[in-house]
């Protein structure tokens, strides 16, 4: 009797933990689909967008390796060889972090949103995470809106990244 309630426990946590997951990627398609279909200017606040608890936000960009993921969280990370992004150039792999412990992970599909021109170990504490669609040669992307900047003034430091 004991065994067969501990199963039903840590299968409802395993359900669990896998709906999180899927309401994450969820919320965030949709949020980056619409500011996306906006067009460039628009604002996607991932703050506003989430609606659990978090308070980083870490990207790390396609081609990244499961040291690269650690290096980039400050710590191991047991799933990151699940979550390695290294052979993978169509998702991002956004972390989110609450008190430095990971709460959910979301490989973004590049098509709902490309964070492709967040720095190397793009970090954002939940209120800097703002991100402003830009128009480029290659699509529409999002670019880090930081605190205190104008989406034209967003816009215009992604312009400069671009053009190096």
């Amino acid at each position: 009797m004991r065994s067969l309630r501990k199963l039903i426990c840590m299968t409802a946590m395993l359900f669990a933990s896998a709906c999180s997951d899927t309401d994450a990627r969820d919320h965030l398609q949709t949020a980056a689909t619409q500011a996306i279909d906006a067009g460039a200017g628009t604002q996607l606040d991932l703050n506003a967008a989430l609606p659990f608890r978090w308070d980083t936000l870490v990207i790390v960009n396609p081609y990244a390796s499961a040291e690269h993921i650690d290096e980039s969280l400050g710590f191991r990370w047991r799933d990151s060889r699940r979550e390695t992004v290294m052979h993978n150039d169509h998702a991002n792999l956004l972390v989110f972090l609450e008190r430095g412990s990971v709460v959910d992970a979301v490989l973004l599909e590049r098509r709902f949103g490309d964070f492709c021109c967040v720095e190397q170990n793009g970090r954002f504490a939940r209120n800097e995470a703002v991100f402003v669609v830009t128009q480029d040669q290659l699509g529409l992307r999002l670019y880090p809106k930081r605190v205190g900047d104008s989406v034209a003034a967003a816009a215009s430091a992604a312009f400069r990244v671009q053009r190096r």
